[in-house]
């Protein structure tokens, strides 16, 4: 998504008072140890959040985050119909209760569900 070179979302970040050089350099690398005792690294940038958070602002949306934003399109594309396995590539979970807790629960869909599952059953006499 973003690009040292010229681009339209260094231009809107020019525009918008966040300064592209200074958001590239707050990246670091990270060094951790994997389960088979390894040293791996890896780029970590602490100001993405930030900066997220600054281009929602923008576009007049004070209460946004990565996050929320992520959550909000698993949970749009469950309600479009797309289906777990989609949901979870997109959003790039390994696995798919990961993807599961971002997607908000849909309580008339439940319901919906739940009714057709005992439609035509009749209690016990």
């Amino acid at each position: 998504m973003f690009s040292t070179g010229t681009n339209i979302e260094n231009e809107h970040l020019r525009t918008h008072s966040l300064d592209w050089d200074s958001f590239y350099s707050y990246s670091c690398d990270k060094k951790y140890k994997t389960s088979r005792g390894e040293v791996v690294t890896t780029k970590v940038c602490g100001s993405l959040e930030n900066l997220v958070r600054e281009l929602l602002k923008g576009a007049g949306l004070n209460y946004g985050s990565s996050h929320s934003g992520r959550r909000t399109l698993a949970t749009w594309l469950d309600r479009k119909g797309y289906d777990l396995e989609l949901i979870q590539l997109i959003l790039g979970h390994r696995n798919p209760d990961m993807t599961l807790e971002y997607i908000d629960p849909d309580l008339p869909r439940i319901k919906a569900a739940f009714q057709s599952i005992w439609k035509g059953v009749k209690p016990a006499a």
